[in-house]
Order: C-alpha cells, then sequence, then structure tokens
C-alpha cells in the first residue's frame, strides 16, 4: 500500500472536482439573454456558491475572471461565455482543496470529506458514475466535462459544493503544520486495514488500470468508499486529515 495511499490522496483531493462547477456554470450561461451582461454574470457567480466563496476572498481575481467571461460573451457568445466560465471553475475547484484545503480549519476538512464519501455513496449503485467521480482525476478520458455534468445532477451536491465553498471562506494565511510521522502511520493503519479486506491487485485502479466491465467499477468504488471510511474513522483525526488534504498540494 505504499503507493496506493499517496496517489489516491491526490485523486480525492482534487483531479475530479471541477466537474461539480460545471452544472451551475453551464445551465445558466446558456439562458442568459439579457441586455445586462455583467449583470447576468454577477447573478451568475451569486448562485454558485465556490464562486460566491472564491470572490469573497479573492475580490480582485473574481473581478478578472468576471470580465474575462464577459469578454468572452461578446467575442464568442453564450458558448465561449461558458467555456471560459468552465474554465475557472476548473481552476477553482482545484484550489479549494490543494490551496485552501491545507488552510482550512480541521472541521471543514472533514465535512468536505463526509460530504465526498456521501455522495460516493449515492452513486454506489450506479458503477459508471461511481467509478468516473472517483478516478477521472486518473484517467481524464473516463469523464469528459459534459458527463461530469451529468453525473453530479443525478444526486444531491449541495453539501459537497458548500463544504468546497467553506474550504475557501475559512482557509487562514498560512497552511496548518502537521505531524510527517504521524500522516505516514495512519496511512500505514489504513493500508493494512483495506488489506484485510482487499487483495493488493484490487488497487490496479489507483494506479491507472482501466475498469473492463461494470464488476470492476463497483470494486474500485467500494475501495475508494472503504478508504475514505478508513481515513474518516482514524483514531488520529488530525494526521488523517490534514494528510490527505495536504497529498492534494
Amino acid at each position: 500500500m505504499a503507493i496506493a495511499i499517496p496517489v489516491v490522496c491526490v485523486v480525492l483531493g482534487m483531479q475530479f472536482m471541477p466537474p461539480l462547477i460545471e452544472p451551475y456554470v453551464g445551465p445558466t450561461v446558456r439562458s442568459f439573454v439579457g441586455e445586462d451582461v455583467g449583470a447576468d454574470i454577477d447573478e451568475l457567480f451569486a448562485e454558485n456558491p465556490m464562486f460566491a466563496a472564491y470572490i469573497a476572498v479573492e475580490p480582485e481575481a473574481g473581478a478578472r475572471m468576471r470580465q474575462a467571461v464577459m469578454d468572452a460573451y461578446s467575442e464568442g457568445g453564450m458558448t465561449a461565455a461558458r467555456e471560459t466560465g468552465y474554465q475557472y471553475g476548473y481552476e477553482i475547484g482545484q484550489n479549494a482543496v490543494s490551496i485552501y484545503g491545507p488552510r482550512a480549519p480541521l472541521v471543514d476538512i472533514r465535512n468536505f470529506y463526509l460530504a465526498m464519501r456521501d455522495f460516493g455513496r449515492e452513486m454506489q449503485s450506479r458503477p459508471a458514475d461511481c467509478y468516473a467521480f472517483f478516478y477521472s482525476g486518473l484517467r481524464s478520458d473516463m469523464a469528459e466535462p459534459e458527463q461530469g455534468s451529468q453525473i453530479v445532477t443525478r444526486g444531491d451536491n449541495t453539501a459537497l459544493t458548500a463544504s468546497m465553498a467553506s474550504l475557501i471562506r475559512n482557509a487562514g494565511p498560512e497552511p496548518f503544520e502537521f505531524d510527517a510521522e504521524a500522516v505516514a502511520a495512519v496511512e500505514a493503519d489504513i493500508g493494512q486495514s483495506l488489506l484485510e479486506n482487499y487483495d493488493q491487485s484490487d488497487f490496479r485502479f489507483f494506479l491507472g488500470a482501466v475498469p473492463q466491465n461494470d464488476e470492476d467499477r463497483d470494486l474500485a468504488c467500494r475501495i475508494m468508499l472503504s478508504m475514505l471510511d478508513e481515513y474518516l474513522a482514524h483514531p488520529d483525526e488530525e494526521a488523517a486529515l490534514r494528510g490527505i488534504i495536504n497529498a492534494s498540494n
């Protein structure tokens, strides 16, 4: 498990999160047709918890983002505005965890991973969706933006997007310190515990192995959920959660 644990931490931390932004960006940008484009974009950003949090803590960056979407709309219409909004959503989705996460209070990190686990459990009966949700960071060809949009709108992602917004809003100026030795001990504990229920070969999906069927996808999903359970239940909560969030940095 020395390889699998750090790899999966990166996947959980940031790589599959950007598609969560698109359900807010896509439909809204496609629908606005008013004369005051700037006001419409402001409304779009205000309705999206992630964008709203980012603009609140990074007002200058938010202003640049707003102008970029407006310029894209002027030059290429709704399609261009949507693509620009998605690009910023991708960046914010990454930053929420990889930059703001290590600076966030422990309670916000826990809420984020709880929400992620709960949303993953909602999708367990849909192996293809569950696999794409958890593993698209390793295999981006398994979940295109539109597919990601469809996946997350099939369930209630309110808690997950809200938890990511909290990571941004509540982050301090500097990353919290953590004990690297304690994190390594947690990873060893979790690796050993998982090997009691899974074979070493079952972790091939963390290394980019391609599922051959829904049985494989179901296995990959179950392992990911089991790992999240282990991290959330570990007695050394701070080392477990600080370790997994900092592995995304």
